[in-house]
């Protein structure tokens, strides 16, 4: 097979464009990465078949004992042969985003695609949250590139594709392998649309892949549980207003500043490729498939997008940018002075994307992030004490820095909720800095209120010792002002560590 120097040039233009956004900082793009470097690295030490969570107590995957993002954690185990593993985090970064544009590059040039490494690089530069996605180290990333090749399988019919694909899917990210079926879905409803004979055995094979990528795991039934949790779950709590810390990725993009600056340009390429395939007067069959299909999924994505959870943004600007690049590449001759067109398109996106990537960079995490009040805890506690976290999204950096103890929650306040409501609402009102003091006495409570109430209330002294059996809590005063003073006040707790007032470590006594 002939590889060609103008592919090896496309694929060292993309690593470069990879390898200098990834150090342009010194900073982590996004505190998942802790987590899943440190957790391969416990796969990498006890074993593949190591099922057992304990570092998050009050938690589903405690529980249920097993882990939805098994897969990439077995992806990342060779980079956590690293000495410093933030080393390893910056590395996993640089090949995952230099793997996943190399695919993408790869699949537009098998669809005859004119200028590939353009609309490559224009998918990088394509909108601030999916270039800023693709510089975390997360499993999302590969779902993305996996999910663009199973769509291209399955035009083809290619059966091994097909199936490689979806069970990579499900093996990967669990909680995604939904979209094997979505996207099985669309090519289906395309093949209707053109009057083209439906081929069931494709089906077959994505359906089989997406189960053995799930059954390829420790305790697969629990996995599948936990995904129930993390996807519908939470999508019925979400429905029935419960509230939950989330960060914004899982908000709707509805606000109008999100939808101008994510959400109209590729919606305006997509309408302008949807003109010019409009305008061709023969239907290409052999490209149709691909063209109906990419189509369905941006407009599914994109309204997922707009109402649901503006995480889906990645797969909403994949797909349309697959149905963008076919359709300008086919009928873009009909539109006058298409490439300087293109051009000024992609200086216009390239020009909103790095002014957000400049904003987002800031806001990135240090690789010493609780570093030094972690070391303190592992330095000067007894091994499984209960450090109450009071920030689920704490638990990244504490986890990856100190293992000898064992935290609340993590991941997503969701495993919380599902593990025990009453827990979930002690937390959630010191998480929120919402609870009340009432005689010098401070109180959360049980269940979901505006406020507290005498029926609902509960000592925090009580809930932390008897509730959840901390030995500390961990507090950024910056983010819980009250908690923080009420802590200092209350002789119950001893401050045993204070950082700059950025991180403070209360015993409870």
């Amino acid at each position: 097979m002939r590889i060609g120097y103008r592919n090896i040039i496309a694929a060292a233009v993309l690593i470069f464009i990879s390898i200098y956004f990834h150090l342009s900082a010194n900073n982590i793009a996004d505190p998942d990465g802790f987590y899943h470097i440190a957790h391969a690295k416990i796969y990498r030490d006890q074993g593949l078949l190591s099922a057992d969570f304990p570092w998050v107590q009050y938690s589903a995957i405690n529980q249920l004992k097993a882990d939805i993002w098994y897969g990439f954690h077995v992806f990342l185990i060779p980079f956590t042969y690293f000495n410093d593993l933030t080393i390893g985090i910056k590395f996993a970064g640089i090949f995952l985003t230099s793997l996943v544009l190399i695919l993408f590059f790869l699949i537009i040039k098998k669809l005859q695609v004119q200028y590939p490494l353009f609309w490559t690089i224009l998918l990088f530069f394509s909108v601030p949250d999916v270039h800023w996605r693709f510089l975390m180290v997360r499993p999302h990333i590969l779902t993305f590139i996996l999910g663009l090749f199973l769509l291209y399988y399955l035009a083809k019919n290619n059966r091994w594709g097909i199936l490689f694909s979806a069970l990579a899917i499900s093996f990967f990210h669990l909680a995604l392998f939904w979209i094997v079926f979505l996207i099985v879905g669309a090519v289906l409803i395309s093949q209707t649309i053109i009057k083209s004979k439906i081929k069931f055995i494709p089906i077959v094979y994505a359906v089989v892949g997406a189960i053995m990528g799930w059954l390829a795991r420790p305790n697969p039934i629990g996995a599948i549980k936990l995904a129930y949790i993390q996807v519908v779950q939470l999508m019925v709590e979400k429905l029935n207003g419960i509230p939950f810390q989330f960060g914004s990725e899982l908000k709707p993009g509805s606000h109008w500043s999100v939808l101008i600056t994510e959400f109209l340009p590729i919606a305006i390429l997509l309408i302008l490729a949807i003109w010019a395939w409009l305008k061709n007067k023969h239907t290409l069959k052999s490209e149709s498939i691909l063209l109906w299909s990419s189509l369905i999924l941006a407009m599914i994505f994109g309204g997922i997008f707009v109402f649901i959870a503006r995480r889906s943004i990645d797969l909403f600007v994949g797909f349309g940018l697959i149905f963008a690049a076919l359709s300008w590449s086919l009928f873009g001759s009909k539109i006058r002075h298409s490439n300087i067109l293109l051009t000024v398109f992609f200086a216009v996106l390239a020009a909103n994307t790095l002014y957000f990537a400049n904003i987002y960079k800031k806001q990135a995490i240090s690789s010493n992030t609780f570093k030094e009040s972690s070391l303190w805890l592992k330095e000067n506690s007894k091994s499984g004490d209960i450090v109450f976290n009071v920030h689920w999204d704490n638990f990244p950096m504490l986890f990856f820095w100190n293992q000898k103890n064992y935290y609340i929650n993590g991941m997503d306040p969701i495993f919380e909720y599902a593990f025990d409501k009453q827990l979930y609402w002690k937390h959630y009102y010191l998480d929120i800095d919402g609870l009340a003091i009432k005689n010098n006495i401070g109180y959360t409570c049980s269940n979901i209120r505006s406020e507290c109430s005498d029926n609902n209330m509960v000592e925090v002294y009580d809930a932390l010792k008897n509730n959840f059996k901390a030995k500390y809590i961990f507090v950024e005063p910056s983010r819980n002002p009250k908690l923080n003073r009420y802590l200092e006040f209350d002789k119950r707790f001893k401050n045993v560590f204070s950082n700059q007032s950025k991180e403070s470590i209360f015993e409870v006594l």
